[in-house]
């Protein structure tokens, strides 16, 4: 399991080969997944250049409808520290993805060639930092969906429904080393508390599947070992 924690994203410096004046590159620094930055309307691909700070290690995107995305990693003198190409539609299709490279010292940038087969490319928000590493939730973790849809009775007795998002909930149990990991999920939590971050539930599996952007809903924690302790986290997605 990964958080990014702290984030080293920067909107100054922050563009785009085709951006909507109403839809701005500067959305993707906002929290709010829904409040888009979009190419020009018809505009299928674009190229989005993200400002990095200084020692930073990962980069994730959510709430894309681009179908496939190539991201590079560059330094602070323009060459490439690393690239990934990722293929978001097909059997399964993500809105999102989460890329991981060598730490940088200095200032940085990642390029995200992004291209959709919608009427025009968008994207919601955008997460750059350091990726807090924890050890893989133990096996059990449960997923569940919130569906935020409201019912409504109407007055022949019929239902009115008013389709919201349905999104993920999940429960999981990662031990911790007391001394450091579990006073490191401490931190995060206080200094997010109920604002929405950027998580890699589980990494090794399909890690577009595990990535989440979304709130820490509840945590616990049981001392029940000598060196180590349990942490029990409700983690919601908010996109």
């Amino acid at each position: 399991m990964k958080i990014i924690y702290p984030e080293k994203q920067n909107s100054t410096g922050s563009s785009s080969t085709s951006e909507d004046p109403a839809f701005p590159v500067s959305n993707l620094f906002d929290d709010r997944p829904f409040k888009l930055y979009k190419a020009v309307s018809g505009v299928k691909t674009a190229t989005i250049t993200i400002a990095i700070d200084a020692v930073s290690d990962t980069l994730a995107l959510f709430n894309t409808n681009a179908t496939s995305a190539t991201v590079t990693i560059k330094d602070n003198g323009g060459s490439t520290v690393k690239t990934e190409t990722f293929t978001l539609a097909g059997t399964r299709t993500y809105n999102r993805f989460w890329i991981e490279y060598t730490s940088q010292s200095l200032a940085h940038s990642a390029t995200l060639a992004l291209t959709t087969t919608a009427t025009t490319l968008e994207a919601g928000v955008v997460k750059a930092g350091v990726s807090v590493q924890l050890n893989n939730p133990k096996y059990g973790i449960s997923e569940n969906p919130i569906d935020y849809s409201v019912v409504e009775e109407l007055s022949n007795g019929a239902e009115y429904i008013d389709i919201r998002d349905i999104v993920r909930s999940f429960n999981l149990n990662v031990t911790t080393l007391r001394s450091t990991e579990f006073y490191n999920i401490w931190d995060i939590y206080a200094y997010y508390g109920k604002t929405p971050m950027a998580a890699l539930i589980a990494e090794g599996f399909v890690d577009m599947q595990w990535c989440v952007f979304g709130k820490i809903k509840s945590i616990s924690g049981q001392h029940s070992y000598p060196l180590h302790s349990d942490v029990s986290l409700t983690f919601e997605e908010v996109v």
